[in-house]
């Protein structure tokens, strides 16, 4: 590291508030043990932001159907209601989504279920 970190947007602090320090100190430490601690913080959420990027691009750029199913889908330690959820999301090509919406006048707008068809 050049000792100096740039790390935009502002609202990274929000998923990594430890950067926030780290930055200011790393502008502030001599080389050193305590300073490697603070470089070490931010390629670690280097890496991580990478990781995030690197999923959404490849949910994005794949099938909604992929996408839906990484993120709807139970996690492993919930076998019984992923096997429920592969049995009804393979049954059928697509999935109901809801909006929740606000009126001009700030009130909850109803719409109807939307029926997204996925692509074959």
């Amino acid at each position: 590291m050049d000792g100096k970190a740039v790390i935009e947007p502002e609202e990274v602090y929000t998923a990594w508030p430890q950067l926030r320090m780290a930055v200011q100190m790393l502008q502030k430490m001599p080389e050193g043990a305590a300073r490697k601690n603070f470089e070490g913080q931010l390629q670690a959420a280097a890496r991580s932001l990478k990781n995030v990027k690197d999923t959404f691009q490849t949910r994005y750029d794949g099938p909604v159907s992929e996408a839906y199913s990484g993120v709807a889908r139970p996690p492993d330690e919930e076998p019984e209601k992923q096997k429920y959820f592969d049995a009804v999301f393979m049954g059928r090509p697509y999935v109901a989504l809801q909006a929740h919406l606000l009126n001009a006048a700030g009130e909850e707008a109803e719409l109807p279920l939307i029926r997204y068809n996925f692509r074959k």
